[in-house]
This record gives structure tokens, C-alpha cells and sequence, in this order.
């Protein structure tokens, strides 16, 4: 039986989901708290399971180092680690994580105006209390974010389902 975590940050939300195998929910938890106070990051794998590509599974992960200058409030992935991952045709991108130490599991202006912004599944891990996600579908991939239209419209809020199978 899959568990289902709706999304933090009051957002209404709309269809899509992202279902991750509970033994990765629990790894990239346990990187994400092992890097802080910095910003701990990676990429998910998968597949999407519908043609609207609004549903999500994820396969596999992997944990990049975090390059950012200032790694504790913004992260920036290592090129050395993200260029061969990028060119790896054997893997199917398909997005993103980050933590977030000490702040809310929300995107901010710059993790939807980032350069990966264009992968379709984004999930940000929030240490406070203790890990809770929020993921996203990027609505506006490579915008400028701050040309006054309301953030909700900026992306759809997923749901998350952690699922026992490995």
C-alpha cells in the first residue's frame, strides 16, 4: 500500500503526483540532514506513468556535491559530477532535489529560475522540524520570476507517494 503526502505551503493542488520507492524517501532524508547546515542536493530518475507526463516514478537518485559559494542558502551543482549524468543516456532524468536547512519546503524565485528548471519534477526537502517534502511541476521554466504575477502560477504542487517497494 502506497503512502500519500500532500504537499506543504497551503498550495491548492492541481493533478500530478511523484511516487518514490520508501528506501530512497529515506536516503535522500538521511543525505539531506547528513549535509546540513548546507544545502544537500541531487537528481531523481524515472519514467513518467501517464501521457500528460503529470505522473511521475522514480527509479533512482543520485547525491551531488553542493558548489554553490554560499552552500548554506542556495545550491549549485557540481559540473564535475552533473555533466556526466547529463550526457549518461542509460538513465532517464527526470529532476531535481535540494534541501532546504532552515526555511520551508517552498520554491523560491531562484529554484524556479534555475537552470534545470526544465526537468519536470523538482522536490525540496525541508529539515524543519524534520524532513518534510514538497515537490513541483516548473510551469515557467527560465523566467524571470519577478514580473508581478502571482507565485502560485510559477508551478503545480505534486503529490508525493512514498511507495514499500524498493
Amino acid at each position: 500500500m502506497e503512502e500519500t503526502r500532500q504537499n506543504q505551503g497551503g498550495i491548492p493542488l492541481k493533478t500530478g503526483s511523484v511516487t518514490v520507492p520508501s528506501a530512497m524517501y529515506e536516503s535522500i532524508n538521511q543525505i539531506c540532514i547528513t549535509r546540513s547546515p548546507e544545502e544537500g542536493c541531487g537528481v531523481l530518475f524515472g519514467y513518467p506513468t501517464d501521457a500528460e507526463a503529470s505522473e511521475f516514478t522514480v527509479t533512482g537518485c543520485a547525491f551531488l556535491k553542493n558548489a554553490a559559494s554560499d552552500s548554506c542558502r542556495r545550491f549549485q551543482f557540481d559540473p564535475v559530477e552533473w555533466v556526466p549524468i547529463v550526457m549518461n543516456e542509460r538513465h532517464r532524468l527526470i529532476g531535481t532535489f535540494h534541501s532546504h536547512p532552515v526555511t520551508s519546503a517552498f520554491p523560491s524565485e531562484e529554484d524556479l529560475s534555475s537552470e534545470w528548471s526544465c526537468l519536470p519534477v523538482h522536490v525540496i526537502v525541508s529539515l524543519l522540524p524534520s524532513p518534510n517534502w514538497f515537490a513541483y511541476a516548473n510551469l515557467q521554466p527560465n523566467k524571470n520570476h519577478s514580473t508581478g504575477f502571482p507565485r502560485s502560477e510559477w508551478f503545480n504542487g505534486l503529490n508525493i507517494h512514498i511507495s514499500p517497494q524498493a
